[in-house]
């Protein structure tokens, strides 16, 4: 497996990301919150995802390389 297959990324806000380094955890941006669903990408998905989703986002944005070995809900 190449490694860029190992993890899954999310794109998040810089209040996102504060909320995980306080809380070890995130319920995530609004979009997740309203349609259930905690988006993540593969690194080949995250150009597009910035291109459709954040285009119009004005704040700093990071990219948290996420381990799917240790998520505990469902992929």
């Amino acid at each position: 497996m190449a490694e860029e297959e190992e993890f899954i990324y999310r794109i998040s806000t810089e209040q996102e990301w504060e909320e995980f380094k306080k809380n070890g955890s995130s319920y995530g941006a609004e979009i997740d919150k309203s349609t259930c669903y905690y988006h993540l990408s593969k690194l080949d998905q995250v150009q597009l995802t910035l291109k459709n989703f954040f285009v119009d986002v004005k704040e700093d944005l990071y990219l948290l390389q996420v381990d799917p070995k240790k998520v505990d809900f469902y992929l």
